[in-house]
């Protein structure tokens, strides 16, 4: 839940109502918030069970200020699963603490994220499930935004309240919740159209549910935080698997990719973390249009590279002072839901790493050998795969064709680089560099396999 991070900071603040709102009013979602904080923290735990605890300076705004355009301006997914219970956690000692949510609304998904406060005073995360409507499609908030009447804004609150109670809650004070919109909502908002309609949707969470928090998260403070979360839960294994030098970052979502590289620094006079508009949105739905004229050719395919190919170009400035890139990346959130076709949590380098991609990219578009195999062990299950699978292995091509991208920008990555794909911190068994997955944590063979 790394995207999760940094709301702590605005669901403890105090709340300040600015503006005059709607007569009506709903039940409210959340408590107030108690003392302001100087800095976020969260407390998370890896695989194996133990704590991880991060420290992120809140740089961002008051986050219950008014809502206005000049602050906004700059699919379905093949999951069915119930609430996970990622860290069931019996506290000795208790300290009174609202229960809070985070609410991480991507461009794909919704999913919220419960909290409860763990021995030290922190915050631990305790569930997590993506909102879903009856029909068992996945809510987007982008989807919610862009509809813009407040019975879908209803629609949304009564599966937002609906998973909160599948939580089993054990009653207290009502939660206090942060809703983070990311890469979708801001590519709705940074129109003048899409700027009113997320205002009005900052608006009806002000008047209908007061003591909700609603925030654009910025690109850089996304990359930010998922890039501390990561240093901060990968990096005793980085440091096992020989790279020294600290963790860096390559993170995928729907509509926006994140780059954190080793010398980067959000200090003051120092280079800033990278977001890029890097969608896969566009370069699924022309997947999905070929599939469907059944011509067994891909049109789109050499159009949609070359569209990825002049964003990653638009965003090279910044990324120029520190390419070639060395050492160990951690791929996360999108990259590390394709690397299930054949690459997940395991060390490789970028000189192996480019010709599998392309490889697992033409098995799924051929439909035939390891990758769609494996495309069919992950997908086939789901209720779209009978009559529409172009609808899921689509996800699949689109985030390789953009993997492939990047590897392919010249320059971007020095040929021995090493990636490793997952979004959880691996669990190491003590005097030991093997998982308990039995996969050896290693660094990459040049010119040769990864040892499994």
């Amino acid at each position: 839940c790394i995207a999760a991070l940094a709301p702590w900071g605005g669901l403890w603040r105090r709340r300040k109502m600015g503006g005059a709102c709607c007569s009506k009013h709903q039940p409210s979602v959340g408590p107030r918030s108690p003392s302001p904080r100087k800095s976020v923290t969260f407390d998370g735990k890896s695989r194996d069970g133990s704590l991880a605890s991060v420290s992120v300076p809140d740089a961002s705004p008051d986050l219950h200020g008014k809502v206005s355009l000049s602050n906004h301006r700059s699919s379905d997914s093949p999951s069915s699963e119930p609430p996970r219970c990622i860290s069931p956690v019996k506290f000795a000692a208790r300290v009174s603490m609202p229960r809070a949510f985070v609410v991480d609304a991507g461009s794909r998904h919704t999913e919220v994220f419960a909290y409860d406060q763990g021995p030290d005073g922190m915050p631990v995360i305790l569930h997590s499930a993506k909102l879903r409507r009856d029909d068992q499609s996945l809510m987007t908030l982008g989807d919610t935004i862009n509809d813009g009447s407040d019975e879908t804004f209803e629609l949304f609150f009564k599966l937002l309240s609906d998973t909160l109670a599948a939580f089993d809650s054990n009653g207290g004070p009502e939660p206090a919740i942060f809703i983070g919109a990311t890469g979708g909502v801001r590519k709705i908002r940074d129109s003048d159209a899409g700027a009113r309609k997320v205002d009005q949707f900052a608006r009806f969470c002000r008047c209908e549910h007061p003591n909700v928090t609603f925030r654009v998260v910025e690109g850089l403070d996304e990359v930010r935080w998922e890039w501390t979360a990561a240093k901060a839960l990968f990096h005793a294994a980085f440091e096992d698997a020989g790279h020294e030098g600290g963790v860096q970052l390559l993170a995928g979502g729907g509509s926006s990719v994140q780059v954190g590289i080793r010398g980067m620094s959000t200090a003051e006079g120092g280079v800033s973390p990278v977001s890029m508009p890097l969608s896969v949105g566009e370069v699924q739905d022309a997947f999905k249009a070929d599939a469907a004229a059944a011509a067994g050719e891909w049109p789109s395919l050499e159009r949609s590279r070359q569209s990825l190919e002049r964003v990653v170009d638009a965003s090279w400035p910044h990324l120029r002072a520190h390419a070639p890139i060395r050492g160990g990346v951690l791929a996360m959130s999108g990259f590390a839901d394709i690397a299930q076709l054949g690459f997940s949590e395991r060390w490789i380098s970028v000189e192996e790493l480019k010709p599998l991609v392309d490889k697992t990219l033409d098995e799924l578009l051929k439909q035939e050998g390891a990758g769609w195999d494996k495309a069919v062990e992950k997908w086939g299950g789901h209720r779209f795969w009978a009559e529409f699978p172009e609808r899921l292995w689509s996800i699949g091509a689109a985030g390789l064709l953009r993997l492939s991208a990047l590897l392919d920008t010249p320059g971007l990555f020095d040929p021995s680089a090493s990636f490793y794909f997952s979004s959880e911190a691996p669990p190491l068994q003590p005097s030991s560099t093997r998982l308990e997955k039995g996969l050896e944590w290693l660094a990459p063979r040049l010119g040769g396999g990864v040892g499994e």
